[in-house]
């Protein structure tokens, strides 16, 4: 029964047409979220997945034959559990098909299970999905945990238990230091549903990256159906609230995110770019202090350590630091922009230059590429250039505080109050500051000033 079943699921996902994708993933998508319980049929998400992506992505037939062999061979030995299925299934892509971990920022394509199996090489998670995949459903003696953003298997009696590093492809037993410190006491057990929103949230990332805003929605919705308390989705959200200025609900979608699991990296890093952004800057080191418990090298981490240095005007080890991530990173804008500001805050105009060059040619209409270069114009007290570059961000994002408040300073030095005024008091609406917030006190002088001299009769026109 169980093995005609499984023949049946395979045929079906192998005879997927590329006609009718749209129809299959509705029905896969209906069947997952109308299941009576949580053992959800594994094959049904993956050719949810598949569908949703636009193509057809099942795993290749001949390796579930191996991974269903694998579990038949623990059977024919005698032991029929799940955990000595899971384990043998294990075996399989760790020893014989030889997978190796990635880190997930990988294009969408390689994210998706046949070319994971394909290049053995995949994230994590699509690993998980494939170790599962020699199993209909997650098994309730082998369970799979998420500690700080990593996956363990656990397996076998308690007392007894091995447990499956994914990241490492090692099997221990608790304690070892192969596990490398992983604090699994009180980690919830995943179920099946919870597992494969884990990987639709993965693919949802990638579609971002790729800016394929539509594909990553439905991603995103998939992962909120089956997962809604993954504590990386509020991280999503947040990021998206942050890159939209929207400072008030990026921080209590990292709130959240910590409060589902306080050890969480991205959310410490979260939190942290938000204090930078509004000058709390003992505040936000503190956030990326705890962000680096778990990554010294986080590449995000860093970004906002950078960052933090140059809202504290430290502009050498702003530079130091961003001339790492550029190598590190060197199609990220966002480490150009960074570093062209670190530059032109030591007053080297050639650096700044160049580094803005590099920012300009991956992301010539970006928000940090327009701010980097009014600064530097505004530097070299070209005001007319500045002000344009400004006024772009503006325009990008309309929530881009920075840039009113860089505009303002211009509008100021030009003598148009009645325009600085304006853009002053947007720029401390949208940065959320309590009144008695240095940074808020100082704009708020300003804002006064400009007051006054209307009051006594200033001109107050817009240029």
């Amino acid at each position: 029964m169980r093995q005609g079943l499984f023949v049946a699921v395979v045929a079906v996902a192998l005879g997927l047409p590329l006609r009718g994708q749209d129809a299959a993933g509705t029905a896969a998508l209906k069947a997952l979220l109308d299941a009576p319980s949580e053992r959800i049929d594994l094959y049904a998400g993956v050719l949810l997945l598949g569908a949703q992506a636009g193509r057809a992505v099942p795993p290749h037939l001949d390796y579930l034959l191996r991974l269903t062999k694998a579990a038949g061979d623990a059977i024919a030995a005698g032991d029929g559990s799940h955990a000595a299925c899971l384990a043998a299934a294990a075996d399989v892509v760790f020893g014989d098909e030889g997978f190796r971990t990635a880190r997930e920022d990988l294009p969408l394509d390689a994210l998706t299970l046949p070319q994971v199996i394909e290049q053995k090489r995949g994230p994590p998670i699509a690993i998980v999905v494939l170790v599962l995949a020699a199993l209909r459903d997650a098994p309730a003696a082998a369970q799979v945990a998420c500690a700080a953003g990593r996956y363990f298997v656990r397996m076998g009696p308690a007392g007894q238990e091995r447990i499956l590093d994914v990241a490492g492809g090692r099997v221990a037993g608790p304690g070892d230091p192969l596990l490398r410190g992983a604090r699994l006491e009180g980690a919830p057990a995943l179920s099946t549903r919870q597992i494969l929103g884990h990987y639709a949230l993965c693919l949802g990332r990638a579609a971002q990256r790729e800016r394929r805003d539509a594909l990553a929605g439905r991603f995103l919705k998939i992962a909120w159906h089956l997962a809604p308390q993954n504590p990386e989705l509020y991280v999503v959200e947040g990021r998206r609230a942050l890159v939209r200025w929207e400072l008030a609900k990026a921080e209590r979608c990292f709130v959240r995110a910590l409060r589902l699991d306080p050890v969480l990296r991205d959310g410490h890093v979260g939190m942290a770019e938000i204090l930078v952004r509004q000058r709390r800057l003992n505040e936000a080191a503190s956030a990326l202090e705890k962000a680096f418990a778990a990554d010294r090298d986080d590449p995000d981490a860093l970004r906002v350590r950078g960052e933090l240095f140059l809202a504290k005007g430290d502009f050498r080890a702003a530079q130091d630091l961003f001339e790492r991530l550029t190598q590190w990173r060197p199609q990220d804008p966002r480490a150009w922009s960074g570093l062209a500001l670190a530059h032109i805050g030591r007053n080297n105009r050639a650096g700044a230059r160049a580094a803005l060059a590099q920012a300009e040619a991956l992301a010539p209409a970006g928000v940090e590429t327009q701010y980097a270069a009014g600064e530097i114009h505004a530097h070299e007290q070209d005001l007319d250039r500045a002000f344009t570059a400004f006024r772009k961000t503006i325009e990008v994002n309309a929530r881009f505080a920075p840039g009113y408040l860089r505009r303002g300073a211009i509008y100021e030095v030009w003598n148009v109050p009645g325009a600085a005024l304006r853009d002053y008091r947007t720029c401390l609406e949208l940065l959320e500051l309590p009144r008695e917030h240095p940074f808020a006190r100082d704009i708020g002088a300003r804002i006064e000033k400009l007051r006054a001299d209307l009051g006594a009769g200033g001109p107050g026109g817009i240029r």
